[in-house]
């Protein structure tokens, strides 16, 4: 997007929302720019190719952030499975970095697109104005925990989030108790109803033993 610089300075300062630590400024009326659906386009094709089922998937709404120059920000998860930055500006000469807080980093470059797990505790570091969204895979794993105030803490290791939300089940809730009590009950009345039907002499040796030659037997006898 080659004229998103003469956008933004058209947008009013106070449209702009400063995250906590005051090092991220994020613009959220980017939602119908081209480049966003284009981005959104590009995942799901990616997604597609490496065989990653896509059913229920949900897109969060883009947002725009600008990286003030020498502000750090904190280490945050995602709240979705997967977080995407797409770097807009092509200023090659401004350094921007996706690191993340148990080590490692992936260099964005200008016109950049970058996938993240939002297990993982991530920040941008450096400066540039990216587009940032996340994705909901509830196929793969139920993201809701990652949403939990107690997952978002910097003492939670990213294992532990990764097994998690791997953990939570990924068909429906279970019913409540009652229903599974009744279910259970029923199972255990069937198994009884079929363990006294093999068990029944007549069953046992028409069907299971495999024995006809008893029908002859056991019917009426002609005496004459």
């Amino acid at each position: 997007m080659h004229d998103y610089a003469a956008i933004l300075q058209k947008v009013p300062s106070e449209d702009w929302t400063r995250d906590e630590s005051g090092a991220v400024l994020s613009w959220h009326r980017c939602t119908d720019w081209r480049v966003c659906r284009d981005a959104a386009d590009r995942l799901y094709v990616h997604l597609r190719r490496h065989d990653i089922p896509l059913a229920g998937a949900h897109v969060t709404a883009p947002v725009l952030q600008k990286r003030l120059p020498g502000a750090a920000a904190p280490y945050q998860r995602g709240n979705g499975h997967l977080c995407v930055y797409l770097r807009i500006d092509r200023d090659d000469a401004e350094e921007c970095a996706l690191e993340f807080a148990e080590g490692g980093s992936v260099p964005l470059a200008a016109g950049e697109m970058v996938i993240a797990s939002g297990c993982r505790r991530q920040r941008l570091q450096g400066a540039g104005h990216v587009i940032r969204f996340e994705l909901d895979l509830p196929a793969i794993a139920r993201c809701g925990v990652l949403q939990l105030q107690a997952m978002q803490s910097s003492e939670v290791p990213d294992s532990v989030a990764f097994a998690a939300i791997t953990a939570q089940p990924i068909e429906h809730p279970l019913p409540p108790p009652d229903l599974l009590f009744e279910k259970i009950q029923w199972l255990d009345a069937r198994a009884r109803r079929r363990n006294r039907h093999e068990s029944c002499p007549a069953v046992r040796r028409f069907l299971v033993e495999r024995r006809p030659e008893l029908r002859h037997q056991s019917g009426p006898q002609n005496d004459s």
